[in-house]
């Protein structure tokens, strides 16, 4: 599955994935899609059907980092 693929699923408003509970005083704060094996990472802050997704650095920076250099 592409990072663009899961970012549909996630966006979707009739799957309720991601929720928005108004009367509940409940939503989604993040909404975060990632291939674990290249270590990239996309996160829409809000709810995904009317945030964009952006990409995240953060885990792949802090790997980078760590790996030394021969």
């Amino acid at each position: 599955m592409t990072l663009s693929i899961a970012q549909s699923i996630m966006s979707e408003i009739k799957g309720h994935v991601c929720l928005n509970l108004k009367e509940h005083n409940f939503g989604t704060l993040f909404s975060v899609v990632a291939n674990l094996n290249t270590l990239d990472i996309n996160r829409a802050e809000g709810q995904p059907n009317r945030a964009k997704y952006v990409t995240d650095r953060r885990l792949i920076d802090a790997v980078l980092k760590e790996t030394p250099h021969v």
